[in-house]
Protein backbone atom coordinates (compact mmCIF):
# COMPACT_ATOMS: atom_id res chain seq x y z
CA UNK A 1 0.00 0.00 0.00
CA UNK A 2 2.87 2.37 0.78
CA UNK A 3 4.49 1.73 -2.62
CA UNK A 4 1.20 2.18 -4.48
CA UNK A 5 -0.21 5.26 -2.74
CA UNK A 6 2.99 6.99 -1.62
CA UNK A 7 5.85 5.63 -3.70
CA UNK A 8 4.42 6.27 -7.19
CA UNK A 9 3.24 9.88 -6.55
CA UNK A 10 6.47 10.68 -4.71
CA UNK A 11 8.59 9.24 -7.54
CA UNK A 12 6.72 11.29 -10.17
CA UNK A 13 7.02 14.45 -8.08
CA UNK A 14 10.77 13.93 -7.61
CA UNK A 15 11.21 13.37 -11.36
CA UNK A 16 9.46 16.60 -12.36
CA UNK A 17 11.14 18.64 -9.60
CA UNK A 18 14.58 17.46 -10.68
CA UNK A 19 13.72 18.05 -14.35
CA UNK A 20 12.69 21.64 -13.58
CA UNK A 21 15.22 22.83 -11.02
CA UNK A 22 18.36 20.81 -11.79
CA UNK A 23 20.09 22.33 -14.85
CA UNK A 24 20.93 19.94 -17.66
CA UNK A 25 24.56 19.70 -18.73
CA UNK A 26 23.67 19.29 -22.39
CA UNK A 27 21.37 21.05 -24.83
CA UNK A 28 18.37 18.71 -24.44
CA UNK A 29 18.49 18.07 -20.66
CA UNK A 30 18.95 14.29 -20.91
CA UNK A 31 21.28 14.28 -17.92
CA UNK A 32 18.76 15.96 -15.61
CA UNK A 33 15.93 13.72 -16.86
CA UNK A 34 18.00 10.57 -16.32
CA UNK A 35 18.98 11.70 -12.83
CA UNK A 36 15.33 12.46 -11.94
CA UNK A 37 14.13 9.10 -13.29
CA UNK A 38 16.81 7.19 -11.37
CA UNK A 39 16.04 9.08 -8.15
CA UNK A 40 12.29 8.44 -8.59
CA UNK A 41 12.82 4.71 -9.16
CA UNK A 42 15.02 4.47 -6.06
CA UNK A 43 12.32 6.25 -4.04
CA UNK A 44 9.68 3.79 -5.26
CA UNK A 45 11.87 0.81 -4.32
CA UNK A 46 12.41 2.33 -0.86
CA UNK A 47 8.62 2.59 -0.36
CA UNK A 48 8.26 -0.97 -1.63
CA UNK A 49 10.85 -2.05 0.95
CA UNK A 50 8.67 -0.48 3.65
CA UNK A 51 5.77 -2.60 2.40
CA UNK A 52 7.93 -5.73 2.57
CA UNK A 53 8.98 -5.00 6.15
CA UNK A 54 5.37 -4.43 7.22
CA UNK A 55 4.28 -7.65 5.49
CA UNK A 56 7.02 -9.64 7.24
CA UNK A 57 5.80 -8.31 10.57
CA UNK A 58 2.26 -9.47 9.73
CA UNK A 59 3.51 -12.89 8.55
CA UNK A 60 5.29 -13.49 11.87
CA UNK A 61 3.03 -12.15 14.62
CA UNK A 62 4.10 -12.48 18.28
CA UNK A 63 2.92 -15.66 20.05
CA UNK A 64 -0.05 -15.60 22.42
CA UNK A 65 -1.19 -17.79 25.31
CA UNK A 66 -4.41 -19.79 25.66
CA UNK A 67 -6.29 -21.04 28.70
CA UNK A 68 -6.66 -24.65 27.48
CA UNK A 69 -4.15 -27.44 27.98
CA UNK A 70 -1.94 -28.68 25.15
CA UNK A 71 -4.11 -31.60 23.89
CA UNK A 72 -7.38 -29.70 24.09
CA UNK A 73 -5.91 -26.55 22.52
CA UNK A 74 -4.43 -28.63 19.67
CA UNK A 75 -7.71 -30.32 18.79
CA UNK A 76 -9.78 -27.14 19.07
CA UNK A 77 -7.39 -25.15 16.86
CA UNK A 78 -7.38 -27.87 14.18
CA UNK A 79 -11.17 -28.10 14.16
CA UNK A 80 -11.60 -24.35 13.95
CA UNK A 81 -9.09 -23.84 11.11
CA UNK A 82 -10.52 -26.66 8.98
CA UNK A 83 -13.88 -24.85 9.00
CA UNK A 84 -12.47 -21.52 7.87
CA UNK A 85 -12.99 -20.54 4.23
CA UNK A 86 -12.88 -17.63 1.79
CA UNK A 87 -16.00 -17.87 -0.30
CA UNK A 88 -16.09 -21.44 -1.66
CA UNK A 89 -12.39 -22.02 -0.91
CA UNK A 90 -11.69 -23.87 2.39
CA UNK A 91 -8.47 -24.31 4.30
CA UNK A 92 -6.85 -27.66 3.62
CA UNK A 93 -4.89 -29.56 6.30
CA UNK A 94 -1.52 -30.59 4.80
CA UNK A 95 0.43 -31.84 7.83
CA UNK A 96 -0.77 -33.05 11.24
CA UNK A 97 1.98 -33.77 13.77
CA UNK A 98 0.49 -34.07 17.32
CA UNK A 99 3.79 -35.16 18.90
CA UNK A 100 5.55 -32.02 17.69
CA UNK A 101 2.48 -29.81 18.13
CA UNK A 102 2.67 -28.69 14.48
CA UNK A 103 -0.16 -28.08 12.05
CA UNK A 104 0.22 -26.96 8.41
CA UNK A 105 -2.73 -25.52 6.49
CA UNK A 106 -2.98 -24.33 2.92
CA UNK A 107 -5.46 -21.92 1.36
CA UNK A 108 -5.78 -21.23 -2.37
CA UNK A 109 -8.38 -18.74 -3.61
CA UNK A 110 -8.90 -16.34 -6.48
CA UNK A 111 -9.60 -12.60 -6.41
CA UNK A 112 -10.97 -10.37 -9.13
CA UNK A 113 -9.03 -7.19 -9.82
CA UNK A 114 -9.90 -4.19 -11.98
CA UNK A 115 -13.06 -4.04 -14.02
CA UNK A 116 -13.41 -0.25 -14.40
CA UNK A 117 -12.16 0.33 -17.94
CA UNK A 118 -11.46 -3.28 -18.92
CA UNK A 119 -12.73 -6.77 -18.03
CA UNK A 120 -11.74 -7.87 -14.49
CA UNK A 121 -8.61 -9.92 -14.06
CA UNK A 122 -8.56 -13.08 -11.95
CA UNK A 123 -5.60 -13.25 -9.56
CA UNK A 124 -4.67 -16.44 -7.68
CA UNK A 125 -3.64 -16.22 -4.02
CA UNK A 126 -1.65 -18.92 -2.20
CA UNK A 127 -1.37 -18.87 1.60
CA UNK A 128 0.24 -21.38 3.95
CA UNK A 129 0.03 -21.39 7.76
CA UNK A 130 2.41 -23.20 10.12
CA UNK A 131 0.89 -23.44 13.59
CA UNK A 132 2.99 -24.45 16.62
CA UNK A 133 1.25 -25.26 19.92
CA UNK A 134 3.38 -25.80 23.04
CA UNK A 135 2.59 -26.50 26.67
CA UNK A 136 3.57 -23.91 29.27
CA UNK A 137 4.97 -25.20 32.60
CA UNK A 138 3.07 -24.23 35.72
CA UNK A 139 6.00 -22.24 37.03
CA UNK A 140 5.96 -20.04 33.90
CA UNK A 141 2.21 -19.59 33.54
CA UNK A 142 1.09 -15.95 33.57
CA UNK A 143 -2.31 -14.23 33.52
CA UNK A 144 -3.76 -13.89 30.07
CA UNK A 145 -5.02 -10.33 30.57
CA UNK A 146 -1.44 -9.03 30.31
CA UNK A 147 -1.45 -9.58 26.53
CA UNK A 148 -4.74 -7.68 26.19
CA UNK A 149 -3.76 -4.45 27.90
CA UNK A 150 -6.22 -1.65 27.28
CA UNK A 151 -9.08 -3.98 26.26
CA UNK A 152 -12.11 -4.60 28.44
CA UNK A 153 -12.80 -8.34 28.11
CA UNK A 154 -15.14 -9.75 30.78
CA UNK A 155 -13.97 -12.86 32.64
CA UNK A 156 -10.35 -12.74 31.48
CA UNK A 157 -8.75 -11.70 34.78
CA UNK A 158 -9.04 -15.23 36.27
CA UNK A 159 -7.58 -17.06 33.25
CA UNK A 160 -3.99 -18.29 33.09
CA UNK A 161 -1.94 -19.10 29.99
CA UNK A 162 -1.41 -22.89 29.78
CA UNK A 163 -0.55 -23.22 26.10
CA UNK A 164 1.59 -21.12 23.76
CA UNK A 165 0.48 -20.67 20.14
CA UNK A 166 2.85 -19.41 17.41
CA UNK A 167 1.88 -18.60 13.82
CA UNK A 168 4.09 -18.50 10.71
CA UNK A 169 2.53 -17.37 7.44
CA UNK A 170 3.84 -17.75 3.87
CA UNK A 171 1.86 -15.61 1.45
CA UNK A 172 2.06 -15.36 -2.34
CA UNK A 173 -0.18 -12.44 -3.33
CA UNK A 174 1.15 -10.34 -6.23
CA UNK A 175 0.00 -6.78 -6.89
CA UNK A 176 -2.42 -6.45 -3.97
CA UNK A 177 -2.19 -8.08 -0.55
CA UNK A 178 -5.08 -6.45 1.31
CA UNK A 179 -7.28 -9.56 1.23
CA UNK A 180 -4.46 -11.75 2.52
CA UNK A 181 -3.89 -9.37 5.44
CA UNK A 182 -7.58 -9.56 6.32
CA UNK A 183 -7.41 -13.36 6.37
CA UNK A 184 -4.37 -13.31 8.66
CA UNK A 185 -6.14 -11.00 11.09
CA UNK A 186 -9.35 -13.03 11.06
CA UNK A 187 -7.48 -16.33 11.56
CA UNK A 188 -5.65 -14.99 14.62
CA UNK A 189 -8.96 -13.83 16.12
CA UNK A 190 -10.59 -17.27 15.61
CA UNK A 191 -7.58 -19.08 17.07
CA UNK A 192 -7.75 -16.99 20.26
CA UNK A 193 -11.41 -17.86 20.67
CA UNK A 194 -10.63 -21.57 20.04
CA UNK A 195 -7.98 -21.87 22.81
CA UNK A 196 -10.20 -20.50 25.57
CA UNK A 197 -9.90 -16.69 25.39
CA UNK A 198 -13.42 -15.23 25.84
CA UNK A 199 -13.47 -12.84 22.91
CA UNK A 200 -16.88 -11.76 21.57
CA UNK A 201 -18.02 -13.26 18.30
CA UNK A 202 -17.75 -10.96 15.31
CA UNK A 203 -21.06 -10.17 13.66
CA UNK A 204 -20.84 -8.74 10.17
CA UNK A 205 -22.93 -5.64 9.70
CA UNK A 206 -25.64 -5.68 7.07
CA UNK A 207 -24.17 -2.46 5.65
CA UNK A 208 -20.66 -3.93 5.27
CA UNK A 209 -21.26 -4.43 1.54
CA UNK A 210 -21.58 -0.67 1.11
CA UNK A 211 -18.08 -0.03 2.42
CA UNK A 212 -15.64 0.81 -0.40
CA UNK A 213 -12.22 -0.86 -0.50
CA UNK A 214 -9.25 0.58 1.35
CA UNK A 215 -7.49 1.81 -1.78
CA UNK A 216 -10.57 3.84 -2.77
CA UNK A 217 -10.69 5.39 0.71
CA UNK A 218 -6.99 6.21 0.45
CA UNK A 219 -7.48 7.98 -2.90
CA UNK A 220 -10.46 9.87 -1.47
CA UNK A 221 -8.42 11.01 1.53
CA UNK A 222 -5.51 12.18 -0.66
CA UNK A 223 -7.75 14.11 -3.05
CA UNK A 224 -9.62 15.70 -0.13
CA UNK A 225 -6.37 16.89 1.41
CA UNK A 226 -5.29 18.28 -1.96
CA UNK A 227 -8.56 20.18 -2.42
CA UNK A 228 -8.33 21.64 1.10
CA UNK A 229 -4.74 22.77 0.55
CA UNK A 230 -5.62 24.30 -2.84
CA UNK A 231 -8.61 26.16 -1.35
CA UNK A 232 -6.42 27.57 1.43
CA UNK A 233 -3.84 28.65 -1.16
CA UNK A 234 -6.50 30.43 -3.25
CA UNK A 235 -7.89 32.22 -0.19
CA UNK A 236 -4.41 33.31 0.85
CA UNK A 237 -3.68 34.69 -2.62
CA UNK A 238 -6.99 36.58 -2.68
CA UNK A 239 -6.25 38.07 0.72
CA UNK A 240 -2.78 39.16 -0.41
CA UNK A 241 -4.24 40.72 -3.56
CA UNK A 242 -6.89 42.62 -1.61
CA UNK A 243 -4.31 43.80 0.89
CA UNK A 244 -2.09 45.04 -1.93
CA UNK A 245 -4.97 46.89 -3.58
CA UNK A 246 -5.97 48.54 -0.29
CA UNK A 247 -2.38 49.54 0.35
CA UNK A 248 -1.95 51.13 -3.08
CA UNK A 249 -5.32 52.76 -3.75
CA UNK A 250 -7.08 53.27 -0.44
CA UNK A 251 -6.45 55.87 2.25
CA UNK A 252 -5.13 53.70 5.04
CA UNK A 253 -3.15 56.52 6.66
CA UNK A 254 -3.37 60.29 6.38
CA UNK A 255 0.23 60.57 5.18
CA UNK A 256 -0.54 58.08 2.35
CA UNK A 257 -3.69 59.88 1.19
CA UNK A 258 -4.35 60.04 -2.53
CA UNK A 259 -6.01 63.41 -2.66
CA UNK A 260 -3.66 66.35 -2.21
CA UNK A 261 -5.92 68.32 0.11
CA UNK A 262 -6.13 65.29 2.46
CA UNK A 263 -2.46 65.58 3.30
CA UNK A 264 -1.92 66.38 7.01
CA UNK A 265 -0.93 69.94 7.77
CA UNK A 266 2.20 70.46 9.84
CA UNK A 267 1.37 71.93 13.19
CA UNK A 268 3.18 75.25 13.65
CA UNK A 269 2.92 77.96 16.18
CA UNK A 270 1.00 81.14 15.49
CA UNK A 271 2.87 83.54 13.21
CA UNK A 272 2.38 87.26 13.29
CA UNK A 273 2.39 89.08 10.01
CA UNK A 274 1.10 92.44 8.95
CA UNK A 275 0.71 91.37 5.32
CA UNK A 276 -2.20 89.64 3.67
CA UNK A 277 -3.67 86.35 4.92
CA UNK A 278 -1.85 83.04 4.30
CA UNK A 279 -3.12 81.17 1.19
CA UNK A 280 -2.95 77.84 3.05
CA UNK A 281 -5.42 79.11 5.61
CA UNK A 282 -7.72 80.21 2.83
CA UNK A 283 -7.47 76.75 1.25
CA UNK A 284 -8.17 75.07 4.57
CA UNK A 285 -11.28 77.17 5.04
CA UNK A 286 -12.48 76.42 1.53
CA UNK A 287 -12.21 72.65 1.92
CA UNK A 288 -15.59 70.98 2.27
CA UNK A 289 -16.58 69.81 5.70
CA UNK A 290 -17.04 66.29 4.32
CA UNK A 291 -13.29 65.89 3.71
CA UNK A 292 -12.40 67.31 7.10
CA UNK A 293 -14.72 64.82 8.83
CA UNK A 294 -13.25 62.00 6.73
CA UNK A 295 -9.73 62.85 7.93
CA UNK A 296 -10.89 62.82 11.53
CA UNK A 297 -12.37 59.34 11.16
CA UNK A 298 -9.31 58.06 9.27
CA UNK A 299 -7.27 55.42 11.20
CA UNK A 300 -3.66 56.25 11.95
CA UNK A 301 -2.34 52.74 11.36
CA UNK A 302 -2.33 50.48 8.25
CA UNK A 303 -4.35 47.29 8.51
CA UNK A 304 -5.43 44.72 5.95
CA UNK A 305 -8.84 44.46 7.59
CA UNK A 306 -9.59 48.18 7.12
CA UNK A 307 -12.53 48.63 4.81
CA UNK A 308 -12.84 52.24 3.62
CA UNK A 309 -16.23 53.80 3.26
CA UNK A 310 -17.81 54.28 -0.12
CA UNK A 311 -16.95 57.64 -1.59
CA UNK A 312 -18.63 59.76 -4.19
CA UNK A 313 -15.99 60.46 -6.81
CA UNK A 314 -17.58 63.53 -8.37
CA UNK A 315 -17.49 65.27 -4.98
CA UNK A 316 -13.75 64.64 -4.65
CA UNK A 317 -12.75 66.89 -7.53
CA UNK A 318 -10.46 69.64 -6.32
CA UNK A 319 -12.24 72.94 -5.77
CA UNK A 320 -10.79 76.00 -7.49
CA UNK A 321 -8.72 78.08 -5.16
CA UNK A 322 -9.28 81.80 -5.39
CA UNK A 323 -6.17 83.72 -4.64
CA UNK A 324 -6.76 86.89 -2.61
CA UNK A 325 -6.28 90.13 -4.52
CA UNK A 326 -3.50 92.20 -3.15
CA UNK A 327 -4.04 95.98 -3.40
CA UNK A 328 -0.95 97.75 -4.65
CA UNK A 329 -0.35 101.45 -3.85
CA UNK A 330 0.33 103.79 -6.80
CA UNK A 331 3.94 104.64 -7.41
CA UNK A 332 4.63 108.36 -6.71
CA UNK A 333 6.15 110.31 -9.65
CA UNK A 334 9.56 111.98 -9.22
CA UNK A 335 9.67 115.77 -8.65
CA UNK A 336 11.87 116.88 -11.63
CA UNK A 337 10.32 114.64 -14.24
CA UNK A 338 9.36 115.97 -17.72
CA UNK A 339 5.96 115.25 -19.23
CA UNK A 340 5.89 112.27 -21.52
CA UNK A 341 4.72 113.10 -25.05
CA UNK A 342 2.54 110.41 -26.47
CA UNK A 343 2.64 110.21 -30.31
CA UNK A 344 -0.73 110.30 -32.04
CA UNK A 345 -2.22 107.06 -33.14
CA UNK A 346 -2.33 106.91 -36.95
CA UNK A 347 -4.66 104.54 -38.68
CA UNK A 348 -2.95 103.16 -41.84
CA UNK A 349 -6.32 102.79 -43.52
CA UNK A 350 -7.03 106.50 -43.58
CA UNK A 351 -4.70 107.14 -46.55
CA UNK A 352 -6.36 104.37 -48.55
CA UNK A 353 -9.79 105.76 -47.87
CA UNK A 354 -8.72 109.29 -48.98
CA UNK A 355 -7.32 108.04 -52.27
CA UNK A 356 -10.46 106.07 -52.91
CA UNK A 357 -12.64 109.13 -52.36
CA UNK A 358 -10.46 111.23 -54.71
CA UNK A 359 -10.79 108.67 -57.45
CA UNK A 360 -14.54 108.74 -57.25
CA UNK A 361 -14.86 112.55 -57.47
CA UNK A 362 -12.24 112.89 -60.31
CA UNK A 363 -13.78 113.10 -63.80
CA UNK A 364 -13.28 110.07 -65.99
CA UNK A 365 -11.77 112.03 -68.89
CA UNK A 366 -8.82 112.99 -66.77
Amino acid sequence: MVAAFLGIPLALMIFFVVLKYVPGYNHDGITAASFGAALGICTWYACRGVDILLDRKKDNPPPFFGNLALEEAYSEAKARLVEMHVGPFFMALKHDEPEAGRLVFSLIFSEMLGGFLSPPTEARRHMMLELFIEAVPESEQKPIYEQFAGKNIPGISELVGRSKITQRWHVDSPLVRSKANEIIKETAYELKRAVGIPLPEKIESKYAALRPPNWALAILAMTTIGIVLEAESVQRKELEARTKIHTQYEDTRPEESILPWQQPRPEKGPMRSNGPSNPSNTTESQRPQQYQQQEINQPNYPTQYYRPQRRDLHLERPQPIEEPQVETAPTPAPENSQPVVTPPVVDPMNSIRERFRQGIHTPGEK
